[in-house]
């Protein structure tokens, strides 16, 4: 089960988004057939999902597989929890990559309150949601 996690997020680092997918599908379906359709941990492997979608240019299929995760943790552990600060930050990137800088910008925004409230300001997660929006937006000559 976490093996083809922990394969899907080697082959991400090293640029093979296309086999990324592949072990991330497969890892997502032994997790539903194990820990049902609505775990937490089901949720991640969506939002993980996203992040690969976004990377391949497939960005309705990125902001689906975001909507599943955050629906799932919604249900399960809240919204508030750190892990929807993650889907949050991926909902920013699919908006900015589709140059929806100000919807980008409200979900960015959303991952740094998460990030804040659950984990405080000192926690480097939330120290990297602080920067995440300025670097899109000042790649994009925004700032």
């Amino acid at each position: 089960m976490i093996g083809y996690s922990n394969l899907a997020g080697i082959y991400s680092h090293l640029g093979a988004y296309q086999k990324a997918l592949e072990f991330s599908l497969k890892g997502l379906e032994i997790r539903k057939n194990i820990l049902g359709k609505q775990h937490p941990d089901v949720a991640i492997i969506y939002n993980n999902l996203a992040d690969t979608y976004n990377r391949l240019g497939k960005y309705d299929k990125a902001a689906e597989s975001a909507q599943k995760a955050l629906s799932i943790l919604e249900d399960t552990v809240g919204l508030e929890h750190q892990a929807a600060g993650g889907v949050y930050n991926n909902l920013g990137n699919t908006c900015f990559c589709q140059s929806a800088y100000q919807e980008s910008l409200e979900w960015f925004t959303r991952a740094l309150e998460v990030c804040r409230n659950a984990l405080g300001e000192e926690h480097p997660n939330t120290a990297a949601a602080y920067d995440q929006p300025c670097g899109y937006l000042q790649s994009a000559g925004i700032l």
